[in-house]
């Protein structure tokens, strides 16, 4: 199942006043977020990268499922909305693909966060937040219950950006070099052996 998460290309490229080092530092800190999240919350992705594509300036992909995730899936699929499974599948991929905004908003408040998220009435078409909009809709929340389910998706993983914080400035900072990084090698840099000559002396992908 390839989903991308990720920053849309023509905000991204938004100069701002701040410069292309600093739009290409936030994407890599709105990926770091996805990514880091998936992570800790057992959502498994393929890669993570800032290398730039028709549609984003980054994106993270997550993994094809395993047999007990396609499950799920297949639930979801027939319009199972009560198995406990199924809610927290759909939960914790909407968590994810909020905590790349969040995690953009806390490294660089002045950057286009609002737009990945919908405040200020903004959101683009295909962004993040509309993502998020339509699975809180296929649930079944309306209104005020909808809002109130949002408010605490986003509240969820803005404390998991906060506790996990380290982690993605560290490969927020690491993909500035490497600018593409599977899932392997996130989770060497995160918790193993990782060797640093290839981040500032190896090849990086363009």
């Amino acid at each position: 199942m390839v989903v991308p998460l990720g920053l849309p290309l023509s905000l991204a490229l938004l100069n701002n006043g701040k410069g292309k080092a600093m739009t290409i530092r936030a994407t890599a800190y709105h990926e770091a977020g996805h990514a880091v999240a998936a992570i800790y919350l057992n959502v498994s992705i393929e890669k993570v990268d800032i290398i730039g594509h028709e549609r984003a300036a980054g994106r993270v992909i997550y993994a094809d499922p395993d047999q007990a995730e396609q499950e799920i899936i297949d639930m979801w699929n027939a319009g199972d909305r009560d198995d406990a499974r199924v809610v927290q599948w759909v939960e914790h991929r909407l968590i994810v693909t909020l905590a790349g905004a969040i995690a953009q908003r806390r490294f660089s408040p002045c950057s286009d966060w609002k737009y990945g998220m919908g405040h200020d009435n903004i959101a683009m078409p295909g962004s993040d937040i509309q993502t998020v909009i339509g699975r809180i809709d296929e649930l079944g929340f309306r209104g005020k219950v909808a809002a109130t389910y949002r408010a605490y998706l986003e509240a969820q993983a803005e404390a998991l950006i906060i506790k996990h914080w380290p982690a993605i400035k560290k490969l927020a900072e690491t993909l500035l070099w490497r600018k593409i990084m599977d899932a392997d090698e996130v989770h060497q840099l995160l918790f193993g052996a990782y060797d640093d000559s290839d981040i500032f002396g190896g090849d990086t992908a363009e």
